[in-house]
Protein backbone atom coordinates (compact mmCIF):
# COMPACT_ATOMS: atom_id res chain seq x y z
CA UNK A 1 0.00 0.00 0.00
CA UNK A 2 1.41 3.72 -0.88
CA UNK A 3 0.36 6.20 2.07
CA UNK A 4 0.58 9.34 2.16
CA UNK A 5 2.51 10.87 4.93
CA UNK A 6 0.07 11.49 8.11
CA UNK A 7 -2.37 9.19 7.29
CA UNK A 8 -4.11 7.67 10.29
CA UNK A 9 -5.21 3.67 9.66
CA UNK A 10 -7.92 2.15 12.30
CA UNK A 11 -8.51 -1.38 12.48
CA UNK A 12 -11.74 -2.64 13.26
CA UNK A 13 -12.40 -6.25 14.31
CA UNK A 14 -14.97 -8.33 12.34
CA UNK A 15 -16.76 -10.94 14.99
CA UNK A 16 -17.84 -13.82 13.31
CA UNK A 17 -20.93 -14.09 16.33
CA UNK A 18 -22.03 -11.63 18.43
CA UNK A 19 -25.21 -12.88 19.98
CA UNK A 20 -28.72 -14.12 18.99
CA UNK A 21 -31.34 -11.72 17.14
CA UNK A 22 -33.30 -9.44 19.52
CA UNK A 23 -36.42 -11.32 19.27
CA UNK A 24 -40.16 -9.81 19.67
CA UNK A 25 -40.39 -10.99 23.25
CA UNK A 26 -37.27 -9.92 24.21
CA UNK A 27 -37.89 -6.90 23.08
CA UNK A 28 -40.73 -6.10 25.14
CA UNK A 29 -38.99 -7.16 28.03
CA UNK A 30 -35.89 -5.06 27.39
CA UNK A 31 -37.01 -2.80 24.81
CA UNK A 32 -36.57 0.61 26.71
CA UNK A 33 -32.72 -0.94 27.50
CA UNK A 34 -32.30 -2.34 23.53
CA UNK A 35 -32.90 1.35 22.48
CA UNK A 36 -30.66 3.10 24.78
CA UNK A 37 -27.85 0.68 24.08
CA UNK A 38 -28.45 0.64 20.03
CA UNK A 39 -28.67 4.64 20.21
CA UNK A 40 -25.28 4.61 22.25
CA UNK A 41 -23.56 2.01 19.52
CA UNK A 42 -24.97 4.82 17.20
CA UNK A 43 -23.39 7.76 19.27
CA UNK A 44 -20.00 5.93 19.87
CA UNK A 45 -19.65 4.87 16.25
CA UNK A 46 -20.66 8.31 14.86
CA UNK A 47 -17.42 9.78 16.97
CA UNK A 48 -15.08 7.57 14.58
CA UNK A 49 -17.71 9.18 11.46
CA UNK A 50 -18.94 5.44 10.77
CA UNK A 51 -22.96 5.94 10.40
CA UNK A 52 -25.12 2.81 10.32
CA UNK A 53 -27.80 4.40 7.81
CA UNK A 54 -29.25 0.51 8.69
CA UNK A 55 -30.23 0.74 11.92
CA UNK A 56 -33.29 -1.96 12.55
CA UNK A 57 -34.46 -4.70 14.40
CA UNK A 58 -32.64 -7.31 12.40
CA UNK A 59 -29.33 -5.76 12.96
CA UNK A 60 -29.48 -5.65 16.59
CA UNK A 61 -28.19 -8.49 18.05
CA UNK A 62 -28.74 -10.05 21.80
CA UNK A 63 -25.43 -11.23 23.54
CA UNK A 64 -26.81 -13.50 26.34
CA UNK A 65 -22.97 -13.66 28.12
CA UNK A 66 -22.55 -9.96 28.10
CA UNK A 67 -26.01 -9.13 28.21
CA UNK A 68 -25.80 -6.61 26.17
CA UNK A 69 -26.98 -5.41 23.04
CA UNK A 70 -24.61 -5.99 19.24
CA UNK A 71 -25.26 -3.69 16.60
CA UNK A 72 -24.16 -5.52 13.45
CA UNK A 73 -24.46 -4.81 9.35
CA UNK A 74 -22.47 -2.25 9.26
Amino acid sequence: YYLEVGVRIVHMLLMSWAGEQAREDLMLTRGQDLAVETSGAVTHMLGYRVEHRDVRPPNVLWNLETRNAVLVDF
